[in-house]
């Protein structure tokens, strides 16, 4: 129950420089690291907010098994390894909210982290964003990843932020890897079926959203724009694919009434569906635009394909409902095409 920092520009700590972490959260042994606030502080810059003056060997703020903190509204930028690192077992429902990591105070220029949120070794159940006004968070000019998941984390909520923007959402300021990566990462939710919870994911220079290992199972990418501006009307693509999936059993959108995504302006395929011999198999595609803007009237199309499908088998793309539809319209034609779809063995 610390709190670090405040509401107002004079409670404003400058963290900076130093030789590791900017701000060590840590539950070790003895329990009770929880319920500390971080808030409204300048984690990695100079007092300006605009010029990189990083934490020097980690992240700039370190989470090590802590339940339950709270990291909101703090600029988090320029730090050696992660923005926010969040790690172990014990370190569950913690919520980073209303921060720009990554960027400067403007949330114009990049000031990148290597990833701007890491979340690993376990760590389960904690909320990137929100749905309410102000909550998300900007996660835009990191040197890898937005968002990076790995090493068996799971039940995280990802949710409200823009991921590969600029701070007024129009414009590309890319994370130099993917928007989003869940590479050892089960029952992971990007997004939601509320308007609150779109995340917008576009503009970052490989995917919008990778989900790479085979047993990254049981993820939902649900309610998002990935490939657009903030209207939803406007091309900001991710330079290769909107979504990568190399696993098995993880939905993309839905029936339910806000679970569709729009996956559009992609610089290669929305959707790229890629296995080995049909490993890749048991993926949902339903109830998505893809090619199209969020009206579902204009043209919005990805360069390649609307829906690529290599080496993998037994998945399900839409359904026998209206609502399981997807539309695949207005995408590229490079390849032979069957509705927006190129199969390939």
């Amino acid at each position: 129950s610390n709190l670090i920092g405040g509401p107002v520009a004079a409670a404003r700590n400058v963290v900076a420089g130093n030789g590791a972490s900017g701000i060590y959260l840590i539950q070790s042994g003895m329990p009770g690291t929880t319920g500390n606030v971080i808030l409204g502080n300048y984690v990695g810059t100079d007092r300006s907010g605009g010029v990189g003056l990083g934490n020097q060997t980690g992240d700039g703020v370190t989470l090590i098994g802590a339940p339950g903190n709270l990291v909101v509204s703090n600029l988090i930028s320029a730090n050696i390894l992660a923005g926010i690192s969040i790690s172990g077992n014990g370190a569950s429902s913690n919520q980073v909210s209303g921060n720009f990591i990554g960027t400067d105070a403007t949330g114009s220029f990049a000031l990148g982290n290597t990833n701007g949120v890491t979340i690993f070794s376990g760590a389960s159940g904690n909320l990137i964003g929100g749905t309410s006004a102000g909550a998300g968070n900007l996660l835009s000019g990191n040197i890898q990843n937005g968002i990076f998941l790995t090493g068996g984390t799971g039940t995280n909520l990802i949710q409200g932020n823009l991921i590969g923007l600029a701070a007024a959402g129009t414009s590309a300021l890319p994370n130099g890897y993917d928007g989003i990566t869940i590479s050892g990462g089960t029952a992971n939710t990007i997004g939601g079926t509320v308007p609150g919870a779109r995340n917008i994911i576009s503009g970052n220079n490989y995917h919008g959203v990778g989900i790479l290992l085979l047993t990254d199972i049981g993820n939902a990418v649900l309610g998002n724009d990935i490939g657009t501006d903030i209207t939803g009307t406007q091309a900001v693509g991710n330079v290769v694919d909107g979504i990568l999936i190399q696993a098995g059993s993880n939905t993309i959108g839905g029936i339910v009434t806000g679970a569709g995504n729009v996956i559009s302006g992609n610089g290669q395929y929305g959707i790229n569906l890629t296995g080995t011999k049909g490993n890749v198999s048991g993926n949902l595609i339903q109830g998505n635009f893809i090619g199209v803007d969020a009206t579902g009237a204009g043209r919005l199309g990805n360069a390649t394909a609307g829906l690529g499908i290599f080496g993998a088998a037994g998945n399900q793309i839409g359904g026998m409902t209206a609502g399981a539809r997807n539309v695949i319209s207005a995408n590229g034609n490079n390849f032979t095409q069957l509705g927006g779809v190129y199969l390939a063995n």
